[in-house]
């Protein structure tokens, strides 16, 4: 068992630098993860303002459809 760790760490340290180059840092998807983050919140602002205004706005565009009619 020990000879099987031996190899596997020997093995894992010749090829970490392969698999994660040196150039990839973890801040490589920063801003990824920022514009979802915007993009989530502002998913959430129009959520919340049209579950307050929903009913208003649904009114209006009956007022409207019934004036085209």
């Amino acid at each position: 068992m020990k000879n099987l760790e031996s190899w596997w760490s020997s093995l894992w340290a010749m090829l970490w630098p392969r698999v994660r180059p040196a150039h990839a840092k973890t801040t490589e998807g920063q801003g990824l993860v920022e514009y979802a983050l915007i993009l989530l919140f502002v998913v959430i602002v129009v959520v919340v303002i049209l579950a307050y205004l929903g009913p208003q706005l649904g009114s209006m565009f009956s007022a409207v459809t019934k004036g085209f009619s």
